[in-house]
């Protein structure tokens, strides 16, 4: 299948001719050439294997260090970026591929709306600084989509949970592999007596609002006990390293009602507000309480992209990082200052089991729940690098992803 100057017929003008030679009789010899081509058209649109469109799409690299790999990109699809008609309308007629044009790269649709933007992520095989930017392609306008999305693979095995938070109802699905779905309206329960969650006596995790977030919808904590919750037999049983990131915009409030609130807590590791204006992170091994904290780490009235990472014990210590990047207002184009550059480090043994339920957004017990509208929260099992965290950052604030002009496709046979 190569591109040529012979523009294909669609799958109902080659039903339509076949059908007219089979009316007529058999194709002469002069015509069994004309009559092989159709066939072999026909049988492309009827495996789904034709599209009639691809839109080029760039990745600006230049700011990275080094290379990353299997990194889900976001793709922000609008209307106007394919041509009127090419868009189904579920987005089941989508493919991505390599800049090869042939490797066809998992992908999963967090949002979608034919008729305004659409949200994507796309799992990249590799973005790397030794050129300015990296290209992808969407193809689009097919008659007969087969192929599967395969949109569990867009996130590496690496990540235990990743929620986009932009469905609402009881269950809150985990976008990552391992389906780690979360649930709200819903009272923790641990075999942990220390807890003492029997998920009876204890309070109910009541459901966050939806509203719009940095990247299409996200939740509202809009009370002590809002939240969400990952039930206990969800969890594994031990991390040594962790990456927690989300996005965080707390309500313009008295700094004073943020003390102690929750934006995660698994168990040994929570990351609580003091004051609005202190961001701890508190590890509890053997009865000691280690805490690592930075002042005036998020903004209230602001999205503030923040990363949280370790990496296990080296050598008995344990090295913190936190990260943020600061996004100024929703209007019109991102706009955002400030690189993810803030760190923090610290020593300690920050290991132990992780094996009772988790909560974002409050505390596991409820009570804790924080002031603020939260967007992609993930978990990951590893220390994501710094180029990672940055990229993460500068693609859900929405300026390193550029969607070309569309290229109508032609096939010769």
């Amino acid at each position: 299948m190569v591109y040529g100057m012979q523009r294909f017929m669609t799958k109902a003008t080659v039903i339509l001719l076949i059908s007219i030679f089979l009316i007529s009789g058999l194709p002469s010899c002069s015509q069994s050439g004309i009559w092989d081509q159709m066939k072999a058209q026909y049988y492309l649109v009827s495996q789904g294997l034709i599209w009639e469109t691809r839109v080029p799409i760039d990745i600006d690299v230049s700011y990275l260090s080094a290379p990353i790999s299997n990194f889900p990109v976001l793709v922000r699809l609008h209307r106007s970026d394919v041509p009127t008609g090419f868009l189904s309308v579920d987005g089941d007629d989508l493919q991505f591929r390599d800049a090869d044009g042939e490797s066809v790269l998992p992908h999963e649709i967090d949002e979608w709306n034919p008729l305004g933007e659409s949200l994507i992520w796309v799992r990249v095989p590799l973005l790397t600084p030794e050129s300015a930017s990296v290209r992808i392609y969407l193809y689009a306008g097919n008659d007969n989509p087969r192929h599967n999305p395969r949109s569990r693979e867009v996130w590496d095995e690496n990540f235990a949970a990743v929620f986009h938070l932009s469905a609402g109802g009881d269950v809150v699905p985990d976008s990552s592999r391992y389906q780690r779905n979360a649930l709200t309206n819903s009272k923790p329960v641990s075999n942990d007596p220390e807890l003492n969650l029997d998920g009876v006596n204890n309070r109910t995790i009541l459901a966050p609002n939806p509203i719009a977030a940095v990247v299409g919808t996200g939740y509202r904590i809009d009370s002590a006990d809002s939240g969400i919750i990952i039930p206990e037999e969800k969890i594994p049983q031990e991390f040594s390293q962790m990456t927690v990131s989300a996005w965080v915009k707390l309500d313009d409030i008295d700094s004073s009602e943020y003390s102690g609130r929750r934006i995660a807590h698994m168990e040994k590791i929570e990351f609580r507000l003091q004051g609005g204006e202190r961001y701890y992170i508190e590890a509890y091994t053997s009865g000691d309480n280690l805490k690592y904290s930075r002042n005036s780490f998020l903004d209230r009235d602001q999205w503030v992209y923040t990363a949280i990472s370790w990496n296990g014990q080296t050598g008995g210590q344990a090295i913190v990082r936190m990260s943020r990047g600061v996004m100024p207002g929703m209007a019109g184009n991102f706009s955002f200052h400030a690189s993810i550059a803030d760190q923090i480090s610290g020593s300690g043994n920050l290991t132990g089991h992780l094996d009772n339920p988790w909560a974002i957004g409050n505390s596991i017990s409820g009570g804790s729940g924080v002031p603020a509208v939260l967007d992609e929260v993930r978990i990951s099992s590893v220390t994501r690098s710094s180029d990672w965290l940055l990229t993460e950052y500068l693609n859900m604030a929405g300026n390193i992803v550029t969607v070309g002009t569309p290229e109508t496709l032609q096939y010769d046979f």
